[in-house]
């Protein structure tokens, strides 16, 4: 399984490939990153494609917004799954961007959706 993180390049070929949209938590707010968890998932799953991750390897997001996302708007277009994960906190991490990203692909057949109950 490849994993590629925020601001890193796009592979040039894929061959399966899954975007990890949801909130990422911020410095600043603290809250642990959902994603590595996932990231563990899908290997154990045997998943061998590619993974994009819109937050750096450390689990947070530190990056201009404006260069985010650009980055984040390539890899949902080019997904061939997104995978939408909204433990919504809104302490921590409030997902408002995931609600603007979520409805922009809801009916685009690609979207699978997750949240705790609750």
């Amino acid at each position: 399984m490849q994993v590629v993180y925020a601001k890193q390049p796009y592979p040039t070929s894929l061959h399966a490939s899954i975007f990890l949209m949801g909130p990422t938590p911020r410095r600043e707010t603290g809250g642990a990153s959902w994603r590595p968890a996932m990231l563990q998932a899908l290997e154990q799953a045997g998943f061998t494609g590619t993974v994009f991750v819109p937050e750096d390897a450390e689990g947070s997001y530190a990056h201009s917004y404006v260069d985010q996302v650009a980055w984040e708007q390539e890899g949902l277009e080019m997904a061939d799954v997104i995978l939408a994960w909204v433990p919504r906190e809104l302490t921590t991490m409030p997902a408002f961007t995931t609600n603007v990203e979520f409805g922009e692909f809801l009916r685009g057949g690609r979207l699978i959706y997750g949240r705790p109950a609750g």
